[in-house]
């Protein structure tokens, strides 16, 4: 593809030069996910125009249900946009610079907060609508939350399953966390990962000099759905023979190459991709994540800029 976005300007950091890269992986725009995403929306609206309803009438366990499912539905909306385009649509706030005793300043990338607090939340309106529905229809108060609105015991012993299911998975995110943090220093490049698994805690720390890295390569990891796949980026960052022990490196394949998942990351993918390689081959040039404003190295270009390079790359695609 030939079409490459300036990754820092003039205006932003004075002391730089144009930074360039060529996108890896085009933010794409998907008539798929936008029809699913409709669809999501106006059962939302369902749901709402139902409490709303339910409230008129003083039913209570109706408006809970309801209620529930309204905010369970319009947060897998909002969880959604990024599949049909929309993601990293401005610098986060979150890149921030860090400061180490050993390894000086540099770039702080934490990983996505909003992907796990929209789970959490909309796991549990979905678990409080399964079981509220259940209870309901046990209790004799009515039958207006069942699936069909059947009154019949098979419907309530589903949402109550359903709503079982999203209680443990509830109880998943508060048993095991992990929180990882990718940090670039003129040094070298560290990932930090924390995992707790109830009461226990298991920290991984691998710090790679940048003398230590042969090359950094884009990967992407397919998750395939019942309804197309969905791609995440990875960077690689392959190591020669003088780095040590790969064993004892973080997320370390046998090719000998420290992965990072940038789709956790709040940083756009290409951005960091682009910028890990323009540091690797640029030694001279690795002070730009000491300076106060080195997160705007990694400020994403905007959605109609992104649109117009994934048509373009469509366009390459089928002229091939």
């Amino acid at each position: 593809m030939n079409d490459s976005i300036d990754m820092l300007d003039a205006e932003h950091c004075a002391a730089a030069e144009p930074l360039r890269w060529v996108p890896v992986w085009p933010q794409e725009f998907s008539i798929g996910w936008l029809a699913s995403e409709v669809i999501i929306v106006l059962t939302a609206a369902l749901f709402l125009a139902g409490a709303i309803g339910a409230a008129g009438d003083g039913d209570t366990g109706v408006v809970v249900g309801f209620s529930a499912a309204f905010v369970g539905t319009a947060l897998a909306a909002a969880g959604g946009l990024e599949y049909v385009g929309v993601r990293w649509v401005r610098l986060s706030r979150r890149i921030t610079l860090t400061s180490d005793d050993d390894l000086g300043i540099g770039l702080r990338i934490p990983v996505v907060r909003a992907r796990f607090v929209l789970a959490v939340v909309a796991f549990a309106g979905f678990a409080t609508m399964g079981l509220t529905a259940a209870l309901v229809w046990y209790t004799g108060w009515g039958e207006s939350l069942l699936p069909f609105v059947h009154d019949n015991r098979a419907g309530a012993n589903w949402m109550a399953f359903g709503g079982l299911v999203f209680l443990l998975l509830l109880g998943l995110f508060a048993v095991v966390h992990t929180e990882t943090v990718v940090c670039i220093y003129p040094t070298g490049v560290r990932r930090y990962a924390r995992r707790r698994i109830l009461l226990s805690f298991k920290t991984f720390d691998a710090f790679v000099r940048w003398e230590d890295i042969d090359g950094i390569e884009s990967d992407t990891h397919v998750v395939q759905l019942t309804v197309g796949h969905v791609s995440r980026p990875l960077i690689k960052l392959q190591l020669n023979e003088n780095c040590p022990t790969p064993e004892k490196l973080v997320r370390t394949d046998p090719d000998r190459a420290v992965v990072l998942i940038a789709f956790w990351l709040v940083a756009e993918p290409n951005a960091l991709l682009g910028l890990l390689q323009f540091l690797m081959v640029n030694p001279d040039r690795r002070d730009l994540v000491a300076r106060s404003d080195a997160p705007l190295l990694l400020a994403p270009p905007s959605l109609r800029e992104w649109f117009k390079i994934s048509r373009q790359a469509a366009k390459e695609a089928l002229d091939v």
